[in-house]
């Protein structure tokens, strides 16, 4: 140890003593908090020898125990827990050892309410550290009375929850043991020091076992006195309004209600449960009341004045409202009427855990067919049941019971209804938590059949439709499909329209279903939040609030939390790039509470707000019988912890929360959680590892290996979601993850590893809609006939539907495809075919085919961000892999890549053949201009010296552009030579471009064919003049065996007609197809279309669609798309989804696309040049490509072919940029 570090101890172990005496002496908080800080700060910072290590860990268990219990901080608590495992390793003395095992039972003791999950373990632990702590403690007084007091505490708390979580058999076994913890409290409080503040919590727990033993098991008078003896002494020293004096109160009303019965009455009313209950008030309710009425009226008045100390209300005859409760309790705990009243009473959320059940069952066997509330209530408590989400083991027996019930005659028809809802929705629950149990699809069907039998309106019908929204957001939840949430919502707004008039009740039940349901407009939170929506969803919850009629107060209260946490999302997503930036959201931060706290307390850095969040959090979730919901519980929480760290920064706190992370990592490979929630876990688990970055304990390799888990996870929600629209939206989840984590990888030198990690996070939709062909062959490989029988059917049955893949989600005439898709993925998971399918390409197998195809280099190129400069990772056709700084390859406002989106924007939006569009147009030249001359020094004069490319052998590179960096034409790269004239990048090289060198690879492995075997040129007519002459031309001088289509006014080309001419199942499509037509990139590139004639659009979804039925290994031909920017997404740029690539995915070999708008004529002479180069020496796409760039580039140039285009050659200038750079190509 160095003396330095000597000094740096002492000095900190200094100052953390005098703190510590300033916190003792005055009480001061914050004193004690730094004193706590200095020692972890010596401990974690400085290497030191392991005594030292010892002695800073004894040194902080008292003050992190003590602020761990003043504050309910859990994570202090496992701290004392760490630092106590430390000390006693080191120390053999007994008493020294006894101190450490009193703090761990302490810690252990109160970690039992802040882990509800683990509350038994926790008490268990407890007592066992004490008992040793009490066993060493020798003749030293003080340690013996704390270690007796909190043993005994703890051995009380242990036997009451063993209590709670047992059923009544069990119940009778645990008697002994609570007497023998009413024997160590009452000798812990004989031994304990008279000023031991501690002593009220041991009164009150002696209070409680007492009062709870008489009140479960009966007792003799003896023992009914020392109960409400032991409350009072509660009262002696508990401060009024406290939980110990309020528990007092309470235990006593019960207590002197007893007392005014005979013994035997008593015990016999003790004793029973509910239905010995209501037989005992039928035959002798005269006796009970005649009672009642002749006791001495200081009862009624006493048990009424120890409820109001609760409660604070008054009453003004106690006796006779008490006695009027006796009454109603002999009148109402009779027959069927009796079970109707006691089932449907308290709120609709009230009943819960084995009660729910347990009524559900009372009501199946209790209630004669035909009962008035019979079909409600069943209806009602299944509604419960789903929300519940109770995994299927609950229900079992339920089940049971009700395909008995089903079997029978039932005239009701409301009755039938309502008992196949309930079997049905059983079902849903067991495929929900056990993929293998059935289909959700069968589960939908019969619910509405049932529902079908009765007519619009009626509250059980109501009861079925927001049961199946209910259970179909769950499975969104779990599963993470789209398609779930679109028909969730689907039902949702079919029961709003039929509540419409139907009455109060039902008016009540939407109320309270928009209360729990206030999620369901927004889907799932993703990277880019829409703020408008959030607000249209507050608006409307505040409508319902402001509704006199609505619910109860619990309900409206719940509605107010909703509304608190959406204020607070709205703010913390107004400022998502800069989570902690001040102001907006909810003003008055001390009336949140929970989710709304901790968002907050994260949008202010305040963590005393985020804490007291996260305190209530865990209280609502360890008093609420969680059931199904309790693992969704452990996901928020785990990301919460993370969160906190991001406020504190203290190792402490990310060591947490990376622990209960990998702890729930685990937990969930037992569960059937969809992707979406599994990837969200890891996201945030592979940044804690990241973030910590302990090399000792290999965190940098763990944060790759989760990172890479991550994005599997991300690829099989892509593919789960059931249309290209969902799909998009579930990549959008993942912008920006590939980049970032490929950024690790290359920091920490695994370059394959960060070729891996850009593969598997790029074109994710491309990739789903490619991998579909082969899930049936897959299928079937792993011995899934059936499913894959069942795929391909379902496939064709949407084909055939009307509509197709487009009809309305979750109609009942539309299969939930995601229901099949989930099978389909759980039943390859794990599997060699899951590997195929997900795996992306190796560097061996990119490095085969560019060596195939010639080429030098396949080219990475990922722009700067916060954490570093741009880089190129280079793959060669030898397979090794490179990495090239490249300090200046940014995309952040202000760069000329950032300028140039700007100005093409702004360009698109502008009204052609306005002054606004000329300002426009100009700024965006200007934009290109400098973007070209930035290009060149920022990546493409290092990329080719690194790959020593020889200008006169003309090497050839695939670009993968990561980011913005997509927009760049980097074939336009330029720079000024000698004599003064501008060269360009493809001068030097032919440069193709690639979404993934997985969608290069595909396309390499499809066999080009004849291009003029099967030919189909599609002319617009209308609009472009040159374009439709281009058209006629092309497929005359070259393709005159071919298809021209659109070549009719009165028969234009349709959408269809093109698709027909894509590959399809039967058929590899056309060999070539020409298309020259406007194109339009949508904001959401999914969304993007080629106009045909008379406004008809062939969208990009549809050509993405057809994809998915293709043939697998078909040879493929050549697309040429001359229309403007149809290789062009001003967003999203990651999932490169542009027109182009979505035909190379529909099956072609290569596409020719443009990355901005051209004008008609020097677009129609570049296609005229490039096929004459295609079809007189150029077969390669790309080489013809860059000929016909070349020629434009080419001053004394001059057209090959005949065509009426030459006159006009000298109208414009064919060497800018601008009419040349646009075009570019993907593919072989």
């Amino acid at each position: 140890m160095t003396q330095d570090a000597m000094e740096r101890f002492e000095e900190l172990v200094r100052r953390g003593q005098e703190l510590l005496e300033r916190y003792e002496a005055h009480g001061d908080e914050a004193a004690r908090d730094e004193a706590i800080a200095c020692y972890r700060k010596a401990d974690e910072e400085l290497q030191l020898p392991d005594e030292l290590h010892v002695a800073l860990a004894w040194s902080l268990l008292t003050p992190l125990l003590t602020r761990g219990e003043a504050r309910g901080d859990a994570d202090d608590l496992m701290a004392v827990l760490r630092y106590g495992a430390r000390c006693l390793e080191a120390i053999d003395e007994d008493p020294s050892r006894a101190a450490v095992l009193c703090h761990i039972g302490i810690a252990h003791l109160l970690l039992a309410e802040h882990r509800p999950e683990r509350k038994g373990e926790e008490l268990q632990q407890a007592v066992e550290s004490l008992r040793q702590a009490l066993a060493g403690a020798g003749d030293d007084d003080l340690m013996r009375g704390m270690a007796a007091s909190r043993l005994a505490v703890a051995f009380a708390c242990w036997v009451l929850h063993d209590l709670a979580v047992s059923d009544k058999a069990a119940r009778l076994k645990v008697a002994d043991r609570m007497d023998e913890a009413v024997g160590m409290l009452t000798e812990a409080e004989r031994d304990m020091r008279p000023d031991d503040g501690f002593r009220v919590m041991v009164r009150h727990c002696k209070a409680c076992t007492q009062a709870i033993k008489f009140l479960l098991h009966g007792g003799s008078d003896d023992e009914y006195e020392a109960a409400k003896a032991a409350c009072q002494e509660v009262l002696e020293i508990a401060e009024e309004g406290t939980d110990p004096a309020n528990t007092a109160h309470i235990f006593l009303a019960f207590l002197l209600f007893f007392e005014s019965l005979p013994g035997e009455l008593r015990q016999r009313f003790i004793r029973s449960d509910w239905n010995s209950i209501a037989d005992l008030m039928q035959e002798r309710p005269e006796h009970l009341i005649a009672k009642l009425e002749h006791s001495p009226g200081e009862i009624g008045r006493a048990m009424l004045d120890h409820l109001n100390q609760v409660t604070g209300t008054a009453m003004v005859d106690p006796k006779r409202e008490l006695l009027s409760s006796v009454r109603e309790m002999a009148t109402m705990l009779t027959g069927p009427e009796a079970v109707a009243l006691e089932l449907s009473g308290g709120s609709f959320l009230s009943v819960q855990g084995a009660d729910l059940i347990e009524s559900l069952e009372r009501a199946l066997t209790e209630l004669p067919d035909g009962h008035e509330t019979r079909a409600v209530l069943l209806s009602a408590m299944g509604l419960k049941v789903i929300i519940k989400s109770y995994p299927a083991q609950r229900l079992e027996r339920l089940r049971e019971l009700l395909l008995e019930k089903i079997e029978r005659p039932c005239a009701d028809a409301a009755d039938a209804a309502a008992e196949r809802f309930l079997l049905r929705a059983v079902d849903g629950l067991r495929v929900l938590h056990d993929p293998d149990a059935g289909t959700l699809n069968s589960v939908i069907t019969q619910i509405m059949q049932a529902a079908d039998t009765l007519p619009p309106g009626h509250l059980v019908r109501l009861h079925m439709l927001w049961a199946l929204s209910t259970l179909l957001q769950g499975y969104h939840n779990r599963r993470g499909g789209i398609e779930y949430l679109e028909a969730a919502q689907r039902y949702a707004d079919m029961a709003r329209e039929e509540t419409r008039g139907a009455g109060e009740d039902a008016e009540k039940l939407q109320s309270v279903m928009d209360a729990l349901c206030v999620d369901l407009s927004l889907g799932r939170f993703s990277k880019e939040i829409d703020t408008g929506q959030i607000d249209t969803i507050i608006e409307r919850q505040e409508q319902v609030l402001s509704q006199g009629s609505f619910g109860t107060e619990q309900q409206r209260d719940r509605i107010r939390e909703h509304l608190a946490e959406l204020q607070e999302h709205r703010a913390l997503y107004s400022n998502f790039n800069n989570p902690f930036a001040a102001g907006g959201g909810h003003s008055e931060t001390e009336s949140l509470t929970g989710v709304p706290q901790i968002l907050s307390g994260l949008r202010l850095r305040n963590l005393a707000l985020f804490d007291a969040g996260m305190a209530a959090m865990e209280k609502k979730y360890k008093d609420v019988d969680m059931s199904g919901h309790w693992m969704d519980w452990r996901m928020i929480q785990g990301s919460f912890r993370y969160m906190r760290y991001r406020i504190t920064g203290d190792r402490t706190d990310l060591d947490v929360a990376i622990h209960d992370l990998e702890q729930l990592r685990r937990d969930l490979e037992e569960n059937p959680y969809g992707a979406h929630s599994r990837a969200t876990l890891l996201l945030t688990l592979a940044h804690a590892y990241h973030e910590r970055g302990d090399r000792n304990l290999g965190d940098q390799d763990k944060a790759i290996e989760i990172a890479t888990a991550e994005l599997h996870e991300r690829a099989v929600d892509v593919l789960l979601q059931s249309n290209v629209g969902h799909a998009f939206e579930s990549a959008r989840d993942a912008a920006g993850e590939a980049t970032l984590f490929a950024r690790w990888c290359v920091a920490a030198e695994r370059l394959e590893k960060a070729v891996e990690m850009l593969e598997r996070g790029r074109a994710m939709v491309l990739h789903a809609a490619t991998a579909d062909t082969g899930i049936p062959s897959l299928l079937r490989r792993a011995g899934h006939f059936e499913l894959a029988e069942e795929w391909e059917n379902t496939r064709a049955g949407t084909d055939a539907m009307p509509g197709g893949a487009g009809s309305p989600v979750g109609s009942r005439e539309t299969p939930l495809l995601g229901d099949l898709r989930y099978r389909v993925v759980h039943a390859l998971a794990g599997s060699e075919a899951e590997q195929r399918l997900f795996t992306p390409p190796g560097v061996r197998q990119i490095g085969e085919a560019l060596r195939a195809c010639g080429a030098a280099a396949l080219v990475y190129l990922v722009p700067q961000d916060e954490s570093g400069s741009g880089f190129a990772v280079i793959v060669e056709p030898d397979g090794r892999v490179r990495k090239l700084p490249l300090f200046w390859l940014s995309t952040t406002p202000g760069s000329p890549v950032a300028d140039f989106a700007a100005a093409l924007r702004d360009r698109q939006q502008a009204e052609p053949d306005t002054p606004e569009w000329e300002r426009a147009h100009r700024r965006w030249r200007s934009a290109l201009a400098e973007l070209c001359e930035w290009a060149w020094p920022a990546a493409m004069e290092r990329i080719f010296t690194a790959i020593g490319a020889d200008p006169a052998q003309r090497p050839r590179l695939v670009l993968v552009p990561a980011g913005a960096l997509s927009l760049v034409p980097w074939h336009a790269a330029r720079r000024k030579v000698a004599d003064g004239r501008w060269r360009y990048a493809c001068q030097d090289a032919v440069l193709s471009y690639a979404a993934s060198a997985r969608q290069f690879l595909e396309a390499h492995s499809r066999p080009p064919r004849d291009l003029r075997s099967e030919a189909v040129l599609v002319r617009t007519p209308g609009g472009l003049l040159w374009a439709s002459k281009e058209v006629r031309d092309l497929h005359a001088r070259h393709y005159p065996d071919g298809l021209l289509l659109g070549d009719r006014r009165d028969r234009p080309a349709t959408p269809d007609d093109v698709l027909a001419h894509l590959p399809r199942r039967g058929s590899l499509g056309a060999s070539l197809l020409h298309l020259g037509c406007h194109a339009k990139a949508a904001e959401r590139p999914v969304d993007s279309y080629l106009q045909l004639a008379r406004g008809r659009r062939l969208a990009m979804a549809d050509i993405l669609e057809q994809a998915r039925d293709r043939p697998r290994d078909g040879a493929g031909g050549l697309v040429v798309l001359a229309a403007c920017a149809s290789d062009l997404t001003g967003r999203d740029h990651d999932e490169a989804l542009t027109l182009a690539t979505a035909f190379l995915a529909a099956g072609a070999t290569g596409v020719v696309g443009t990355r901005w708008p051209v004008d008609d004529l020097p677009t129609a002479l570049f296609m005229t040049m490039f096929h004459h180069c295609l079809n007189a020496g150029y077969p390669d796409p790309a080489a013809a490509l860059r000929a016909a760039q070349l020629w434009m580039l080419d001053p004394r140039r001059s057209l090959p072919v005949a065509t009426d285009m030459a006159e006009e050659m000298d109208r414009v200038d064919l060497t800018a940029v601008e009419h040349w750079a646009a075009f570019t190509y993907q593919g072989r």
